[in-house]
């Protein structure tokens, strides 16, 4: 039987999971903004078509750390629910016994 400082402290750790899960979100939107604006000042700042050619690659590409950022996210706080729904089940047990 799990005593009230284990469970608050599971509870502490699904709340630790989902911070780290938003924080790794942000770092893929952040990337993704990096990206676009590289791209941006390769096309605006170095007039030369092969750097034209890269910021264009650059710009282009910028959405997909947005959309692996994401489906990583989704992917994650699934199971970060399905976990937490154990846990209250188990406590519910746990106190009905």
């Amino acid at each position: 039987m799990k005593d009230s400082g284990s469970q608050l402290q599971s509870r502490l750790s699904i709340e630790r999971t989902k911070l780290a899960n938003r924080r790794t979100l942000l770092a893929h939107i952040r990337s993704a903004i990096a990206l676009f604006v590289a791209g941006a000042g390769l096309i605006n700042l170095i007039p030369h078509s092969i750097w034209v050619y890269t910021g264009i690659f650059c710009i282009v590409t910028s959405p997909i750390p947005i959309l692996a950022g994401i489906v990583e996210f989704v992917k994650i706080q699934k199971i970060i629910e399905f976990e937490s729904s154990q846990l209250e089940l188990n406590s519910e047990i746990e106190e009905d016994l």
